[in-house]
């Protein structure tokens, strides 16, 4: 005795339509949602004060110096004539900022001042932390 299979084995079919476009939708939103923070890899333990003026929301060149005296641009240490090319780069494009380090030198930091005044920097900051009273 013979038996029939009643159903025949079709090939299942999936859209994968529908799932991809939620996934990209997904995707686009949590990228125009999220916010992103640019940390340095040189790390700086910045000097405290009470009376400072407060600048939000302005993107600039930083200019590090760390506890060693080594100045930093972006996360790649430069000497004097390269820190002066940088900074004469960017002169009229970018505010400038200079964070340095609570046991750099002032020294250091006024020479890093003092090159960025010579190569034509129009706005020109100093970083640091509000201390609270």
């Amino acid at each position: 005795m013979t038996f029939r299979r009643r159903a025949s084995l079709r090939a299942l079919h999936l859209d994968m339509t529908p799932m991809v476009d939620t996934a990209f939708n997904l995707m686009v939103f949590f990228v125009l949602t999220s916010s992103f923070v640019i940390q340095s890899a040189i790390k700086v333990t910045l000097p405290e004060v009470r009376n400072a003026t407060a600048i939000r929301g302005v993107q600039g060149v930083e200019v590090r110096i760390d506890e060693k005296d080594q100045v930093f641009v972006g996360d790649r240490g430069v000497g004097p004539e390269e820190l002066r090319f940088e900074l004469e780069r960017i002169r009229a494009t970018q505010p400038v900022f200079i964070v340095g380090d609570r046991g750099a030198s002032l020294g250091k930091a006024l020479e890093v001042w003092d090159a960025a005044r010579s190569a034509g920097v129009q706005e020109l900051n100093i970083k640091t932390r509000w201390k609270a009273k």
